[in-house]
């Protein structure tokens, strides 16, 4: 009976440690499901950044909080089809190779109009493309044409205020005086800061200096930041490339990105946000065909 007694007790209190052992794996579980979630939701509220930083839902303002992570899910990849056929005989899809023919842009009268070969990189080919301008840092052609007439305190107050164009005029500047530190530093910080316009501007100073390798590489930063006008303007400017040097090119553009980036982040900036300028689906005009040129919004 004392065996059996023992016995019975020793199982009742495996029972009780097994009961206390699943109540205690529940707890765990429930507590790191309730972790999750809070976690889950903390990704789409204000002040962290969203996988689609800015995407409205409805087409109103940027979504947050639940909002903005209903939108990541909308926008989620979808599957692969689970039918092996579909990859035998996959469905028609549009060539990503393909060209479509340029559109003819509807446009408002604009201010002048020039032959094609006469519009420079600095004119604006439409209302939107003069937009884009201002806000990558372009000067107007009439500001870098009077560039010897500009005062350096001027353009550096200019510059104290956040104004990008005269920071990179005033390297460009600097660097015709041969103060080449001073020069390429303000240069570059207004690449760093957003210009587009400084990337095309290092591409020409090192063009200037014979540097074909490191000017075509930054070329190359600045249509990967959306100009693509860059690349035909400053084609324009040298000779060609062999194809070693257009190797060499490819891999101080991705360095000079990475480098771009890297200061970016040591200020405190965020990444680069690169948007195409405006033009690029449109026909091409014709050597002397005539094109409007844009005035600056506010100029």
């Amino acid at each position: 009976m004392a065996n059996d007694t023992g016995s019975s007790e020793s199982g009742r209190r495996w029972i009780i440690v097994a009961i206390a052992a699943t109540a205690a794996f529940v707890a765990i579980g429930l507590g790191w499901e309730r972790k999750t979630e809070r976690a889950t939701l903390a990704i789409g509220e204000p002040g962290f950044m969203s996988a689609t930083p800015g995407v409205p839902t409805d087409g109103g303002p940027a979504a947050t909080g639940r909002a903005a992570i209903s939108t990541q899910t909308q926008a989620a990849p979808s599957a692969p089809a689970a039918d092996p056929s579909a990859y035998l005989s996959p469905p028609d899809r549009p060539p990503l190779m393909a060209h479509p023919e340029g559109i003819t842009p509807v446009l408002p009268p604009a201010s002048r109009y020039v032959r094609m070969e006469e519009a420079t990189l600095f004119d604006a080919l439409s209302p939107e493309d003069a937009a884009w301008l201002a806000a990558h840092g372009y000067p107007t052609w009439a500001e870098v044409e009077g560039l010897s007439e500009k005062s350096e305190p001027d353009l550096a107050a200019r510059a104290a205020k956040g104004d990008l164009s005269a920071q990179a005029l005033l390297g460009i500047k600097q660097n015709e005086q041969r103060r080449y530190r001073d020069g390429y530093s303000n240069i570059e910080d207004a690449a760093v800061r957003g210009s587009t316009f400084a990337l095309a501007a290092l591409a020409k100073e090192q063009l200037r200096a014979g540097n074909l390798i490191e000017s075509a590489a930054w070329q190359r930063v600045a249509m990967m930041r959306g100009d693509w006008r860059a690349g035909e303007f400053l084609g324009y400017q040298g000779p060609s490339l062999t194809a070693w040097q257009m190797q060499q090119a490819d891999r101080y553009a991705i360095r000079y990105m990475l480098n771009l980036e890297q200061r970016r982040r040591e200020l405190g900036l965020g990444p680069f946000s690169n948007t195409l300028r405006p033009g690029f689906d449109w026909r091409r005009p014709q050597l002397g065909e005539q094109v409007g040129i844009y005035e600056r919004p506010g100029g």
